[in-house]
């Protein structure tokens, strides 16, 4: 699945290293070079190709039935000009859950991301939350809540980004982890200075 193009519309040892200052995505730099990336992680399940007029990447790298911090997730790493710029983490939510026990599973799993990021990165600058659906949902409820359960938080590390999300969305929970270098997040906010100032403001 396409992962950049989504997040701008809106750890731990061999998964997410932490050198002095610097923010690596699985134990990579962000000068990385695509080749020297495959060798280390095997070749990847789908290479997705973007515009570079409305995305922060030119080539995404596909990998699925990995690991993070111990859950099982699919993820993909994103190139620009050959050079590693980010990664999106979907984390895996089990289908078999039912509503009640869903709810419960994915707040738990988020919070503990969250615990341990917050040991590797600090105290994050947003923790927000819509909508925190700590409770059972009735499922003839579920429609109601569409799109609009939302867990965030962000830290900002090494002049980069991480940011974690839990969504319900289209009938089924989503939880992301995204890791955004430097340069990738400082063409977000042009992007969105340029944006306000086209439009005469926010």
């Amino acid at each position: 699945m396409k992962r950049f193009a989504l997040s701008i519309a809106v750890i731990l040892s061999a998964i997410t290293a932490v050198s002095g200052e610097e923010l690596l995505f699985r134990g990579h730099s962000f000068a990385t070079s695509i080749d020297a990336f495959r060798a280390a992680e095997g070749a990847e399940v789908e290479l997705f190709t973007y515009d570079p007029a409305h995305d922060p990447i030119d080539v995404g790298l596909w990998y699925e039935d990995k690991q993070v911090a111990g859950y099982g997730a699919n993820f993909e790493a994103g190139f620009k000009a050959d050079v590693l710029t980010g990664g999106i983490y979907e984390i895996h939510i089990d289908d078999d859950l039912n509503p009640s026990q869903e709810v419960v599973f994915s707040v738990s799993v988020y919070r503990d991301l969250q615990h341990r990021l917050t040991q590797l990165y600090g105290t994050p600058f947003l923790r927000d939350s819509m909508n925190q659906l700590t409770h059972p949902v009735p499922f003839s409820e579920r429609a109601e809540i569409e799109r609009v359960a939302e867990y965030i938080t962000r830290w900002d590390y090494g002049g980069g980004r991480i940011s974690l999300q839990l969504e319900y969305q289209n009938w089924y929970w989503e939880l992301i982890l995204i890791y955004m270098s430097p340069e990738w997040l400082q063409r977000t906010r042009a992007r969105q200075e340029e944006r306000a100032t086209s439009t005469g403001g926010l």
